[in-house]
């Protein structure tokens, strides 16, 4: 009996630029508020981010795994945490 091999196509995850994503990198759902933190990355929607944190009571960012002690849900897709603590946060 041969054994035949089902052809995948191969992804390198690295190759993708998270920034352009406009959906969640977890449940896939277009991103309307951004959850963010100090690492500045926004690349899962606020549903995710308050259930991880929440419910699983994980304080990490889903890419970098950087500690949050807090985090900013934003529509803004261009706010940093800089401008959050400079401009809004006083």
């Amino acid at each position: 009996m041969v054994e035949e091999k089902r052809g995948r196509a191969e992804s390198n995850v690295s190759d993708i630029d998270l920034t352009d994503l406009e959906h969640c990198i977890l449940c896939f759902n277009e991103i309307q508020f951004y959850a963010m933190g100090t690492c500045d990355h926004k690349n899962v929607c606020h549903k995710c981010s308050l259930r991880i944190r929440l419910v699983m009571n994980d304080k990490h960012c889903s890419i970098c795994k950087t500690e949050l002690d807090e985090i900013v849900v934003a529509s803004k897709k261009d706010l940093t945490w800089d401008e959050f603590e400079r401009k809004i946060r006083k």
